[in-house]
């Protein structure tokens, strides 16, 4: 289960530390294979996992994820690193218009996030 410290951090529950959050063999990981394994574990769960290149706007998030007619964004970074100014306000701008936004360091968050967020998809479905 996730708990959310606010809006668009979480950690996995019964982690207090980053110690406790983190697989140190992850450590190290590079932000484009975060991104690329976090795909790959969305698309295994039949989520649409793209990439949209916008020429004028270099502070989008890396990841757009759509699902059943929903859409999540997540901009991904190496383990503690942090948005730029840019980013920050386009992240922002995207949640002051009721989009799901992410900023994910590290595969493990990553996964609770897309997972929970179809098993959220799934649940509030209209037929």
């Amino acid at each position: 289960m996730m708990r959310y410290l606010s809006r668009g951090q979480v950690t996995v529950s019964g982690a207090t530390t980053p110690s406790q959050r983190v697989d140190p063999a992850l450590i190290d990981m590079l932000e484009t294979t975060i991104e690329t394994k976090a795909c790959e574990y969305a698309k295994s769960l039949g989520i649409i996992a793209k990439k949209l290149f916008l020429a004028s706007e270099r502070s989008w998030p890396d990841r757009t994820f759509l699902y059943r007619g929903h859409v999540m964004f997540i901009e991904f970074k190496q383990l503690k690193e942090k948005a730029d100014p840019l980013q920050q306000y386009t992240i922002g701008l995207l949640r002051a218009n009721g989009f799901i936004v992410y900023l994910c360091d590290n595969l493990a968050q990553s996964k609770v996030l897309i997972k929970e967020w179809k098993e959220y998809v799934d649940s509030h479905q209209q037929l």
